[in-house]
Order: C-alpha cells, then structure tokens, then sequence
C-alpha cells in the first residue's frame, strides 16, 4: 500500500499532528494542576468571579441557549444528522462516521475523567442550570469542540474546495464551541480550567481523528500490485467499503444540487 495525499496533504498532517500535540499538551498541563490543585487553578475563582460579573438578562438567555446546544441530544442528533447528509452526499462510509466517532471518543474521556478527578463544582449558590457530576472536565465544552470541529474539518477537508468555505466551515464550528463553552461559566457551574480542559480534549480528539481518517482514505493497494488473497479478506474488504467513495442520491430538490463550496 501506498498514501497518496501529496505534498501539500503531508503539510496539512503535519500541521494537524502539531496542533492536535499542543491540545494535548494543554490538557495534560491543566489535568496536573487540577490533580495537584496549585498552578492555573488558583486563579479559578477569580476568573470565574468576572463572568459572573457580566451576567445579564440578556447574556443568560443565550447562555442558556448555548448550554442546550451543547447538551448530548443535541449533540447525538447533531452527529447522527451529519453523518446522514455526507453518506448521502457520496463520502465514504469512514467519513461520514467521523463526526459521531469524536463525539464518542470525547464522551467516554470526559465519563472516565469526571469519576477519576472528582473534582466539586462552584457554589451551588451561584448555579443558574442544575448539574450534579464532577465538574472536570467540562463535557459540554469537551463534547461540543469535538463534534462541531470535527464537523467543520470533514467540510473544510472532504467537501468544500473554495479557500473561504473552508474557512468559514472551521471558524464557525471554533466560535460554536467557544461559545458553549463560555455559557458554562456564565451559568456558574464549571470553573474556568474545567472548560479549557474541554475545549483541549474536544479538539484534540477532532484533529486526531479527521486527520486519520484523511490518511486512511489516501491509502491505496501498491502501484502494479494485482488482487491476491489478502485483498479477499473479511478486513480487506471492509476497509474497502468504510473508504469507497460513493454516487450521492439524487437530490430531491433543486437547491439541494447547489454547489456546497
């Protein structure tokens, strides 16, 4: 087998492997000073104190609004949706489950980290949504960056090919996810390395499995290499079809057949 993406492919895994290593850098970096409760967490409160500050009426409608965006049947609706209109639009099975594979990857790092650091939340008193688990770290904010950004990468990578579509699909999915995050604070119930945390492991799990699944997707039997037995087998055959790319349905109507980018 051989991986065809290119020069330009390799600068894009490059820089995707340096990105998603820097959120994992972060989360580890603020995990250890939650663990060790020294370092960036000693300024939680303060920091926390300012958003409450800003509370308005105004603010806390949309954080509301935000933390529901933000909440996982939003989230599961979200990724079961994408992954329906990409198969439908013709991307390989390993594509279109891209969304919903970093959505479950993030949930289950943010179920094993809650228990394991235990960590309380603010005040109750200051709570404007009821929550009950652990507060890091924060899995509205974890899930959300990476279900939205991995959404927005599949678009930007595997669907547009006009430079601002690209654009607009990643800073969209990167201001979405800020957002839910921040409605956390604003609504009292994380402190502010809980979100950071998050925002880290959401999108290192995004970066990580997007670039992935470009890789697997670029790979290609050896050049001259006829079919032999190993192309027959049950795993051959299934990565043959997670990786096909398909005809898209008919559209239904006519705007569905517009250009995407």
């Amino acid at each position: 087998m051989h991986i065809d993406i290119g020069r330009r492919g390799w600068v894009a895994v490059i820089a995707a492997l340096v990105v998603a290593t820097t959120a994992l850098v972060v989360l580890a970096s603020v995990a250890d000073a939650v663990r060790e409760q020294d370092g960036v967490t000693t300024s939680d409160g303060t920091r926390l104190h300012w958003f409450l500050t800003q509370r308005s009426t105004g603010t806390i409608d949309l954080a509301r609004v935000l933390t529901e965006i933000g909440g996982v049947l939003v989230l599961v609706g979200l990724a079961v949706l994408a992954g329906v209109v990409l198969w439908r639009r013709g991307q390989p099975m390993l594509v279109a489950l891209a969304p919903s594979t970093s959505l479950a990857l993030a949930g289950l790092a943010v179920a094993v980290g809650k228990p394991f650091f235990g960590r309380a939340r603010p005040d109750l008193a200051l709570h404007l949504v009821t929550e009950n688990e652990p507060s890091f770290p924060s899995g509205h904010s974890a899930d959300s960056t990476a279900l939205l950004l991995s959404i927005g990468l599949v678009l930007a990578v595997f669907v547009f090919r006009r430079p601002l579509a690209r654009v607009a699909a990643v800073a969209v999915s990167v201001l979405t996810s800020i957002g839910i995050g921040l409605s956390r604070l604003v609504l009292g119930v994380h402190w502010p390395t809980d979100v950071v945390a998050g925002w880290a492991l959401g999108g290192a799990v995004a970066v990580i499995v997007v670039t992935g699944v470009f890789v697997v997707t670029r790979t290609a039997p050896a050049p001259g290499r006829g079919p032999g037995p190993a192309d027959r087998s049950p795993v051959w055959r299934l990565w043959r079809l997670a990786t096909r790319v398909r005809r898209p349905e008919p559209p239904a109507m006519a705007f569905v057949a517009s250009p995407l980018g």
